[in-house]
């Protein structure tokens, strides 16, 4: 069974005891193929999250994030999601944020200071590239 460390508010954690009762009242196990809906809000499993190829990333001083397309096309748009992870090895809260460069010329780089990121504990979960600005 896989586990991810996640540290929430007291509060959630006993709504969450609450789901895990009625989840656990047939005994079985989370089939990992199959979504779960909860209150009109549907999760599922995945052990992998996109980080795309076209692009490669890293964290630098001053909480800032540099970002790279390595491909010979421009990228209209590129979406960084992230979250805080402590030192612990815990991912604190449930947001995940998100940063976005509009316009990545190809073989460039930019610098972005998202307002949430910190270089020493922020946690690039998945990085996107979209067709269109929006």
């Amino acid at each position: 069974m896989e586990r991810i460390k996640i540290a929430i508010a007291q509060t959630e954690i006993m709504i969450l005891v609450q789901i895990s009762r009625i989840m656990e009242k047939n005994k079985a196990p989370l089939d990992k193929s199959k979504s779960i809906t909860y209150g009109g809000t549907t999760g599922g499993y995945t052990n992998k999250l996109e980080k795309d190829a076209t692009i490669k990333y890293q964290k630098v001083d001053n909480n800032g994030i540099k970002v790279t397309n390595k491909s010979n096309k421009n990228i209209p748009c590129v979406r960084i999601f992230y979250k805080y992870k402590s030192s612990e090895g815990y991912y604190i809260g449930g947001i995940t944020y998100t940063a976005k460069i509009n316009n990545l010329k190809a073989k460039e780089s930019q610098t972005i200071y998202p307002s949430h990121f910190d270089s020493d504990g922020g946690e690039i979960m998945m990085i996107k590239t979209y067709t269109t600005s929006q």
